[in-house]
């Protein structure tokens, strides 16, 4: 069992809303440090409460639902509704004791026509436990020698790395490879790594800045900020038409120009070009 009592602060933002406690714990040569932060229980909290609102909602109508006409009340059938409401829901169903209660118990009735008078449900007294748990997490190592905070920022720089090869294989197409010559696989490899290089440059400036965000959300707010092609036709007074082109860049908010300044660079770094092709 976890014990969440007396547990230290590793790290506190209060500007960012962000708080890590940990507790260190040691065991037949190893290291175990607890850990719980205040952004991660928000998240798991806002889950946990959307599925069960959603599990509970769904028992609701069922129960409703056996004194409305043509509406489901056989005791068989709701209980196959609410053992597919279970494997829909699994988290929310291990907090929950639920009962049907058949009508009728005394008679001789076969279990196909036996109907339901009642669904019941209550929380389970380990439901506790399981919303104390929420926004912990436990690491484990063999290196006793490490204080808490080193053990927590290995543990950070792994999840960096680990994220860094989704970035590899997804944004930026490291895989899959359909190339067949090496050397192709080779220019491949060595573009899709360069790129990551690029990425890890943003993302460390960034975070020099106190943006902790990753590539994926980076990517997204600037995926608005584009630069466009707009043609038209222009017919002169002799008759002649001449085809158009203007190169310009989508309006810069606020948003992007954080990110801009905080890289060092400018909002806008090429301005309106021109071009005409003559027919």
């Amino acid at each position: 069992d976890y014990d969440f009592e007396n547990m230290d602060i590793l790290k506190k933002d209060e500007g960012e809303d962000i708080e890590v406690k940990v507790k260190r714990y040691t065991d037949a040569g190893e290291t175990y440090i607890l850990c719980k932060s205040r952004k991660k229980e928000m998240k798991e909290r806002s889950m946990r409460e959307r599925v069960e609102n959603l599990f509970i909602g769904r028992l609701e109508y069922y129960k409703a639902g056996l004194k409305i006409k043509n509406r489901t009340s056989s005791y068989k059938k709701i209980l196959e509704f609410i053992g597919r409401l279970k494997e829909k829901y699994p988290k929310a169903s291990k907090m929950y004791d639920i009962e049907v209660v058949p009508e009728n118990i005394g008679s001789e009735k076969c279990a196909d026509k036996l109907a339901a008078a009642d669904i019941k449900w209550s929380r389970k007294k380990t439901a506790a436990n399981i919303i104390e748990r929420e926004g912990s997490y436990l690491l484990r190592t063999n290196r006793t020698d490490l204080t808490d905070k080193e053990i927590w920022d290995t543990y950070i720089t792994l999840r960096r790395i680990e994220y860094s090869f989704l970035c590899l294989k997804s944004d930026l197409g490291l895989r899959p490879n359909f190339h067949s010559k090496e050397n192709r696989m080779d220019a491949h490899m060595f573009i899709a790594v360069l790129a990551y290089h690029i990425l890890h440059i943003i993302e460390q400036k960034l975070r020099m800045k106190g943006d902790n965000r990753k590539w994926s959300t980076i990517k997204s707010v600037l995926s608005t900020h584009q630069r466009l092609t707009l043609s038209f036709n222009k017919k002169a007074d002799d008759g002649k038409i001449t085809k158009m082109f203007i190169r310009m860049n989508t309006k810069l908010d606020d948003a992007h120009a954080e990110i801009y300044l905080n890289l060092g660079l400018k909002g806008a770094p090429l301005g309106r070009k021109m071009l005409v092709n003559s027919e």
